[in-house]
């Protein structure tokens, strides 16, 4: 190793190039650490090689000649010792009282029954009253915070009280423990980046011992590629880590301590897709780490890379990210006792990465196959299709017989990957196809079984193929990459409004017109405000609850409205009979993003046609809160096919026997 780390800052550099080699596969992306006193003209020749060389992303070039860095596995000695605390030590862990840090804290509290000085974002933790203390289930406080509350909470208020009640509850809980093993506790609610709260915080921890060591746990997230992160969230990330452990140095820079262990991340070591930010923190907190253990050569210094970790900020979704890519997440104890032993061992190795199994460094990202493929495909849903037991098929009959709507497609193959993926939210599809539609007499049924790949990864979502077939899987009949996320984001896209004259019409007039086929179950367009050549605005209302369209309901809600949806489709059939005079079906649909859990009782649909050819109609559509006027869901590159001949087939609207229909 160099004598001295001349500028840990600029390490952030190679997070930031690593991360880009994952999010850019098709740029030749380098990291390269020169050496400066090497004269002008070799180091440009020497950059200007290693840029046209394949190989690692990291490297680094002296006089001597090119390095690149390489892994040793190497085991810590399982009957190493771990460090050993007296009451009279005062240990200084940044990250809060939950999750990771408190199992650290845990850790520590068995060696020696320490002072620990917690530092959080949230706030201490108070006593609640007694008609939230009854509440033990997440549902049932949240019914106590409705109950109580002084006006009605909207859903992402109450589900924001409800974060915070069972946060201040495990917060409580882990202090509560730590004084069962005998150590004194002292939790300040700060801003790790704020050195006058942080310094204040650990002067006052001093009136109970002597500073023997820092953790610095702290750090937040905010996924995003890097062509889409604002400057607000590589801040705060950023900020987290780096001006929080300046500040946790400036206030320790006088004790005389015996380790400081730095949480850092395999994202710094590896780079990763979304985490620029956090990469190029992580890469900053690993050379100074090097910086420090220079300059305190009596105080253990390490930088732990962590792999992910079975809890903190490794939600049960992202877990699934890190199971999808074989990577194994680290045991919360057994990787608080890890870190001791660690700090007990006396050696000059600062970096280390930590993992639980898997293969970090590998980016197993999946190709991009819109096709579903059985061998990978997994039957999670089986539904028996029949006119008495799904009454909203009598409301939607073409030329006498019964036709599941793409509506209620779309509906059976969000829940499809749903299925399997409990705790995630439905974001919308891409790629959705009708390959055959599934078309029965009044008498007749017939049985489907749902198809679902296995969970993927892309960017901030999590894809699922999902299909839905016959009951033997030799009929494909529809087909889509359905998106979730861990939660639905809070920005919404902008709206921009469609200005359009004429053609206004009301619900008697919608429907009585003989050109929609539509029963009343499915007869929800309440106003058409206007129809030109450019698109169509109407307002539509709400599904009834899915109790009322067929007797036995795979869920108690929508994920997707389906008469919103289906509204939208109705619309492009008005605009094509009252601009090409043909009826229309929908044929296919590019992406859908769904920005609601749940949708109004009133909803605008705004379709304005993009393209427009001999036989078939394409069009972007919005779905807008009527009363907020907020984005609540965007369809974009909806296509239908137009045919003369749909009229008099949409006229034939009364569902018909086998025998009828001979």
């Amino acid at each position: 190793r160099p004598a001295e780390v001349i500028d840990p800052i600029s390490g952030g550099l190679a997070g930031l190039v690593k991360t880009a080699a994952h999010e850019w596969p098709s740029a030749h992306c380098k990291a390269v650490d020169i050496d400066t006193t090497m004269p002008a003209a070799a180091q440009a020749e020497a950059v200007i090689e290693e840029f046209l060389l394949q190989g690692p992303v990291e490297v680094a070039i002296n006089s001597s000649g090119r390095f690149e860095l390489q892994l040793q596995l190497e085991d810590l000695d399982s009957t190493a010792a771990s460090i050993s605390l007296t009451g009279d030590d005062v240990i200084v862990i940044s990250g809060g009282g939950r999750g990771v840090t408190a199992h650290v804290a845990k850790a520590l509290a068995r060696c020696g029954r320490p002072t620990i000085l917690l530092l959080g974002r949230s706030g201490a933790p108070e006593a609640e009253p007694d008609w939230l203390s009854a509440a033990t289930t997440e549902a049932e406080v949240k019914q106590a915070l409705v109950v109580h509350a002084a006006t009605p909470l909207k859903p992402r208020e109450l589900n924001d009280a409800c974060r915070r009640t069972l946060n201040n509850r495990e917060l409580s809980a882990n202090i509560a423990a730590l004084e069962k093993l005998g150590c004194r506790v002292l939790y300040h609610s700060v801003d790790i980046r704020d050195e006058q709260a942080v310094a204040a915080a650990v002067a006052s921890a001093r009136q109970h011992g002597r500073i023997v060591g820092v953790i610095h746990g702290a750090g937040v997230l905010a996924d995003k590629k890097i062509s889409a992160k604002t400057a607000q969230q590589f801040e705060l990330v950023y900020s987290t880590k780096i001006a929080g452990l300046q500040a946790l140095l400036q206030a320790t820079a006088a004790d005389d301590l015996r380790f400081i262990a730095l949480f850092s991340s395999s994202t710094g070591r590896f780079g990763r897709t979304g985490q620029v930010d956090y990469a190029v923190a992580n890469e900053v907190l690993n050379k100074t780490a090097q910086a420090l253990a220079r300059q305190r050569r009596n105080c253990r210094v390490v930088a732990l890379n962590w792999g992910p970790w079975n809890g903190g900020m490794v939600t049960p979704a992202l877990k699934k990210i890190f199971a999808a890519e074989g990577i194994a997440t680290i045991d919360l104890d057994a990787g608080a006792d890890y870190l001791l032993r660690e700090l007990a061992h006396n050696d000059d190795e600062v970096e280390l990465v930590i993992s639980a199994g898997g293969n970090d460094s590998t980016d197993t990202t999946q190709p991009d196959d819109t096709s579903l493929s059985q061998s990978a495909a997994q039957a999670v849903l089986d539904i028996v299709v029949n006119s008495n037991d799904m009454p909203f098929l009598r409301h939607h009959v073409i030329d006498g017989k019964a036709v599941v709507p793409m509506a209620m497609l779309i509906e059976w193959l969000a829940q499809g990957a749903l299925h399997g993926n409990p705790g995630l939210h439905f974001h919308g599809f891409d790629n959705l196809r009708i390959n055959k539609g599934i078309v029965l007499p009044a008498d007749s049924s017939s049985a489907l079984r749902i198809y679902a790949e296995p969970l993927r990864a892309a960017d901030e979502q999590f894809v699922v193929a999902v299909s839905v077939r016959s009951d033997d899987g030799a009929t494909l009949h529809a087909g889509a990459d359905i998106i979730l996320t861990a939660e639905l984001p809070h920005q919404r896209p902008a709206i921009e409004p469609l200005v359009i004259d004429g053609g206004g019409a009301d619900s008697n007039e919608i429907y009585s017109g003989g050109q929609l086929f539509h029963g009343p179950l499915l007869q929800g367009l309440q106003q058409v405000i206007s129809n030109s050549s450019e698109g169509i605005i109407a307002v539509c209302a709400a599904a009834q609850p899915p109790h009322k369209w067929m007797t036995m309901p795979l869920r108690d809600s929508w994920l997707a409205d389906p008469l919103v949806m289906d509204g939208s489709f109705q619309l492009m059939i008005l605009w094509s009979f009252a601009h090409k005079q043909m009826g229309s079906l929908p044929a296919r649909t590019g992406s859908y993003r769904q920005y609601c859990t749940t949708f109004p009782p009133l909803t605008r649909i705004q379709c304005r046609v993009t393209k427009v050819g001999n036989n078939s109609v394409c069009a972007n559509i919005d779905f807008i809160d009527e009363h907020s006027r907020q984005l609540l869901a965007r369809i974009a590159d909806y296509e239908c096919t137009m045919t003369a001949d749909l009229r008099q087939a949409f006229g034939n609207n009364k569902l018909r026997t086998d025998q009828e229909s001979v």
